[in-house]
């Protein structure tokens, strides 16, 4: 089990998870529904005398060093990554020593902050800043060569009115939908610029809609068959935008299965063209975790073991069939160039490709002054090549380029993204200001790559290395009395909870610096075994 850093106060984003019946994606019918508009303002407003922001003398402060010179302040950085020049924006009304608070678009070009009173956005290539008040405008997204900018009735409400521009900030079009309880979740922009599909999460009302950019007309896009007993909670976006379509995930709450288990959620997938017609339907068993770069595949990730651990299944995005799952693994991302994914494990890092091979990454390299708070990103132009913070390594370790954190006593190091082209990494730099420890929840074992038909319930063997038993045990102490000494062959399940003396949600548990997991053999037995220590593994 590996203990990692973690910041007391910030808070992970959680996946979704769970698990359901079994679905695969079919063929459908085009399904749309268009938007009327308010009446009495145009669909299509391209001269709004207001518009666009005014321009700012002040908001960020602009820094520039070079090649090992020392970051010694908050700030939002770019580094070129073969001359190790280093780009910083900053927010210039921050107080010293204040978080971070300004981000980057996607893409690089642009920065943002944001307080509560005024947004500022400058543009990279030319230095132009633009402010508003924040209550009265929100930047959503940027692709393509286009922003997208949903105007509000205060920070809470949005107005029902959007605008699309160009990279200089000029309408290209501004378009209404309906008003919703909440504003939008996010939006993501075609690859040819040619549309924008928007969602809020005001579900069960209809929260997608797909836009054409020169028009500015506006499809609300049906949302998937529903899931039998489930209750819609929330829609997302199951990026990336591929050109095929776009892929938008629906969220559905599922009543507990049994007494000993709490509520589960089912996703249900759909993909839609540029068009908006439907191309196909999925229903994955897990946490969605993304499309890859060619749109061909899908991955998501389910519990095993009871819950004791985690599997990354890869299924063809058209026919549903799953293609393989890797035991062990927790899903970090696709790779930039769309090789494969991203895996932690129990063992470290790994990259598995499309194809199913697995392939172990040096882990992150140490930080002296600060620590890391994101896992290794993968370059789009390099598959052999990792951000981590300020860190580009290669998957043997070997630091490429690193920028310079000055001021010793600790820095946290996000949000660490490649440009498009690779050419350049960006990362968040914050004070240090407490730290926590957290357990990565697992079985301490390497991962495994599992063809279909996948194995039933008894996914763990016990392996010892002289060939001899493993003892299971009345508790999870070596002073716990044994039960039985397992011999090497002996298949294990997740045991039942229900007959455990102490209540838990995950058969796994952490002492004397092993991992026990409450297990049942074959044989019907049911008792703790430490699976951390070499002597048990994945079953053939």
């Amino acid at each position: 089990m590996h203990i990692r850093q973690v910041i007391a106060a910030l808070v992970a984003a959680l996946l979704v998870a769970g698990c359901s019946s079994t679905g695969k994606p079919v063929p459908t019918t085009t399904t749309t529904q268009p938007v009327t508009p308010p009446a009495t303002q145009p669909v299509a407003d391209k001269s709004d005398p207001n518009w666009p922001p005014a321009t700012a003398a002040g908001g960020f402060k602009r820094i520039h060093l070079k090649a090992g010179e020392a970051i010694t302040s908050p700030g939002y950085y770019f580094m070129d990554v073969a001359s190790g020049q280093v780009e910083g924006w900053q927010d210039a009304n921050a107080q010293p020593n204040a978080p971070n608070l300004v981000t980057a678009t996607v893409d690089h070009r642009w920065v943002t902050s944001q307080s509560s009173a005024t947004t500022y956005l400058a543009d990279r290539e030319s230095g132009t800043v633009y402010q508003w008040p924040s209550a009265n405008l929100r930047q959503v997204t940027a692709g393509s060569g286009l922003l997208l900018f949903e105007e509000m009735i205060n920070e809470n409400k949005s107005s029902g009115w959007f605008r699309i521009t160009d990279a200089t900030l000029k309408s290209v079009v501004r378009f209404s939908l309906p008003p919703g309880a909440a504003e939008i979740a996010g939006a993501v922009v075609a690859p040819d610029g040619k549309a924008v599909v928007i969602y809020r999460n005001n579900w069960p009302q209809q929260p997608v809609y797909l836009v054409d950019v020169a028009t500015g007309n506006a499809t609300a896009l049906k949302a998937p068959p529903e899931i039998k007993g489930g209750t819609p909670i929330g829609v997302y976006l199951y990026t990336p935008a591929v050109s095929q379509g776009v892929d938008i995930g629906y969220v559905y709450q599922l009543p507990p299965p049994g007494p000993e288990r709490g509520s589960e959620q089912q996703t249900a997938v759909r993909r839609y063209s540029w068009t908006g017609d439907v191309i196909s339907d999925a229903q994955p068993q897990g946490a969605l975790m993304g499309t890859s770069a060619d749109g061909r595949l899908y991955a998501w990730q389910e519990r095993v073991v009871g819950g004791a651990t985690n599997a990354i299944v890869v299924q063809d995005a058209t026919s549903g069939k799953p293609l393989f799952r890797v035991l062990g693994g927790t899903g970090l991302d696709w790779t930039a160039n769309g090789s494969g994914m991203l895996l932690r494990s129990d063992k470290g890092y790994y990259a598995v490709s499309t194809a199913g091979e697995l392939r172990k990454i040096a882990p992150m390299p140490p930080a002296k002054d600060f620590f890391y708070l994101n896992w290794p990103q993968s370059s789009p132009a390099d598959a052999d090549l990792f951000a981590a913070g300020p860190v580009v390594y290669n998957g043997a370790g070997t630091v490429q380029r690193q920028a310079t954190l000055g001021k010793p006593g600790g820095w946290i190091v996000n949000a660490s993204s490649w440009s498009p082209s690779g050419k350049e990494i960006s990362f968040s730099v914050s004070p240090n200001v407490g730290k926590d420890f957290g357990d990565d929840n697992g079985l301490g074992l390497a991962p495994k790559v599992q063809r279909p038909p996948f194995a039933d319930d008894y996914l763990l063997q016990v392996k010892d290395k002289a060939g001899e038993c493993v003892n299971l045990r009345e508790g999870h102490t070596t002073r716990s009395r044994v039960i039985r000494c397992l011999p090497t062959g002996t298949k294990l399940a997740a045991g039942d909870l229900s007959m455990l003396n102490v209540k838990a949600n995950t058969p796994t548990t952490y002492e004397e610096d092993k991992v026990w997991m409450w297990v049942r053999t074959e044989k019907g037995e049911q008792g703790w075994i430490a699976t951390s220590t070499g002597s048990i593994d994945w079953a053939e």
